[in-house]
């Protein structure tokens, strides 16, 4: 089996084509939305951490379960 690498002129050529066009739009939309949503999430977890680690710190450990089954429960509900 012989594979040829394209050139530059022929990736342009290709990626010019109406249907890949569209399908690289087609993908790209959802891609977008779900990154964004999961940025919604990682955001959240960053901002839980300083959280979780001060309540532990202070021997509140009763908060730090109520707050980490919280975030569980919304990571669920976002992500469904």
């Amino acid at each position: 089996m012989k594979t040829t690498a394209m050139t530059a002129e022929e990736r342009v050529r290709y990626m010019t084509q109406a249907p890949v066009r569209r399908l690289i739009l087609e993908m790209s939309a959802p891609t977008v939305i779900s990154m964004f949503a999961n940025s919604a999430l990682i955001g959240f977890g960053q901002g839980f951490q300083p959280v979780c680690g001060t309540n532990y710190g202070a021997g509140k450990r009763i908060r730090v379960r109520q707050a980490f089954y919280f975030c569980i429960r919304l990571g669920c509900v976002r992500s469904a």
